[in-house]
């Protein structure tokens, strides 16, 4: 995100328009939805191309007389997640047509983006655009996500919400966010306890959470040596024995 991709796409339009080919532009319909206009694809620097297609699925160019195109562009290629998208893509090359795509190759969470491991390998030719990390200004390779919680795997979001981060930068990040559930599970020891009542004996294991929870600590739990006690532990932990 932020790498020129758009820009990329318009200024291949406008070469191709400019020797008299005939270019048609589709874009996935997840470009409206984050309030980009109907019929175009604009790029940061505001250039832009008109009569942009939106579509949902690949397989919706077959509504289209495709013996004229020469060469057709396609924005998002990411969101085009469905079982046909590869092969359309093929048969579109197949047929005489040269075909552009532009995306994401990975998500904000460092995973392969959708179908675009099977578009990357298909392709005949590659090129990964990377804008400025924005910690160091180091070549960035994922789109973080800053914007608090995400509502799923695909949250459809701009710079407001995403920034270019390298990896090493990343990992650093990743780190940082894991370090504080690391140090709570290491906080979160399990104590063992053992009760000898009436002719038998209980044993069981509950761990510092769930202590504090029932609002035992282990000095208290320590001290019970009555029957009575020890079943009003086990109803306050929710703990079921059977004897």
């Amino acid at each position: 995100m932020g790498a020129g991709k758009t820009k990329a796409l318009v200024l291949i339009h406008d070469q191709l328009v400019s020797e008299g080919k005939e270019v048609v532009v589709f874009k996935h319909v997840n470009d409206i939805q984050r309030g980009g206009q109907v019929d175009k694809v604009t790029a940061r620097d505001g250039s832009t191309v008109s009569g942009v297609v939106p579509l949902s699925t690949l397989s919706e160019i077959l509504f289209f007389n495709t013996d004229q195109f020469h060469t057709v562009l396609i924005d998002e290629i990411q969101f085009f997640d469905d079982a046909d998208t590869i092969p359309m893509l093929n048969a579109l090359t197949i047929s005489g047509i040269d075909v552009h795509v532009f995306g994401l190759d990975v998500t904000s969470d460092n995973t392969t983006f959708g179908v675009m491991g099977n578009v990357l390998a298909q392709s005949d030719r590659i090129e990964k655009l990377k804008p400025k990390c924005y910690r160091c200004e180091g070549d960035a390779r994922i789109s973080s996500f800053v914007g608090g919680e995400k509502d799923g795997d695909v949250h459809v979001g701009d710079l407001d919400e995403y920034k270019p981060i390298c990896r090493r930068c990343y990992f650093e990040d990743m780190k940082l966010k894991k370090a504080p559930q690391q140090q709570v599970k290491a906080a979160d020891k399990e104590h063992t306890f053992k009760f000898n009542c009436a002719g038998f004996s209980i044993t069981f294991s509950v761990t510092d959470s769930q202590l504090a929870a029932a609002g035992y600590t282990i000095d208290e739990v320590n001290d019970i040596n009555t029957e009575e006690g020890m079943t009003n532990l086990l109803e306050d932990l929710g703990l079921e024995i059977f004897i």
